[in-house]
């Protein structure tokens, strides 16, 4: 970064001390992670500038690019950003949670679900954050089943961060009931606890993976655990114990046919993986800042030609 008068490269990886020496001009976003280099984020969100870059001027100098920034570094790292101009920020693992005692909220359910994956400059002095997450989420599922996360109960996989956005997401859309199903108990425990506390007239029910029963109704499934990411994983559940007529749809996009989609397939399951769910959350973050219609097509193309070409 020393010849400051170039553009910046979208496709490199920066960090801490590029941040720090940033002196580029322009409306800046960016990606945070830890890792990060394998981010899709500025693919997407670059495709979709480029195109509306034609229709609208406004958006000529606005570019996104990605920062790898240690957790232990990142209340530095944001005032920083704030610093240096960067108007939007997404954020992804490990610092959705971290973030959220750093910055204002938007709205109740980001500080229901305790994590923010987006962030907006004001005028605060601070960022604010946003959870397009569960939005992402909702709107895949819609798309994709032409249904409703509230149309029948849900079983969720998992315990984590990401299950824990959906459960807020999957509870505040209606969801007549609510299933989280885990390996282990203890982060088990804490997210149904944590659950029953926001949604206390809402029908939840907490299980280890190895307690679930014969599903003989149709059932909602979304898959919200690592497993599938490998090649030598083997299912998380034995998809033949639902109804046919049930759902799947599995954050992991790639690979794209996960061993759990292969498997609840197999018997008669309609699947889809994450990457509806990545494009939406993106598409929503992007209208956050742009406060303009999002070429989704665009966005989707651009994840699919990186990702599986």
């Amino acid at each position: 970064m020393s010849n400051l008068t170039n553009k910046p490269s979208t496709e490199k990886t920066y960090n801490l001390n590029d941040l720090r020496n940033w002196k580029f001009s322009g409306t800046h976003l960016a990606v945070i992670g830890y890792p990060v280099s394998h981010s899709l984020s500025p693919t997407m969100h670059n495709a979709a500038l480029k195109e509306m870059k034609k229709k609208d001027l406004s958006l000529s100098n606005w570019s996104y690019y990605k920062f790898e920034i240690h957790p232990d570094r990142l209340p530095e790292s944001l005032s920083l950003f704030y610093k240096k101009g960067f108007y939007g920020l997404n954020l992804t693992i490990p610092h959705k949670i971290i973030a959220h005692n750093l910055v204002d909220y938007s709205d109740s359910l980001v500080s229901k679900m305790g994590a923010v994956n987006t962030l907006q400059r004001t005028d605060s002095g601070k960022y604010l954050g946003f959870n397009t997450d569960g939005y992402g989420l909702s709107k895949a599922w819609k798309t994709h089943f032409k249904s409703y996360l509230s149309d029948f109960p849900v079983l969720l996989l998992g315990s984590g961060g990401a299950a824990r956005a959906a459960a807020i997401q999957i509870l505040s859309e209606g969801c007549p009931k609510l299933i989280i199903a885990n390996r282990t108990n203890t982060s088990l425990e804490a997210l149904s606890n944590h659950l029953k506390n926001y949604f206390p007239r809402q029908d939840i029910v907490a299980c280890l993976l190895s307690d679930l029963p014969v599903f003989k109704d149709p059932i909602h499934i979304i898959q919200a655990t690592s497993l599938g990411l490998k090649a030598e994983d083997e299912p998380i559940i034995d998809f033949n114990n639902f109804h046919p007529k049930s759902k799947l749809l599995d954050m992991i996009y790639k690979p794209s046919e996960t061993v759990n989609i292969k498997s609840a397939q197999n018997y008669g399951l309609e699947t889809t993986n994450g990457l509806s769910m990545l494009l939406y959350q993106g598409a929503k973050a992007l209208e956050i800042w742009t406060q303009k219609s999002v070429p989704i097509e665009t966005m989707k193309l651009a994840l699919q030609s990186k990702l599986y070409d």
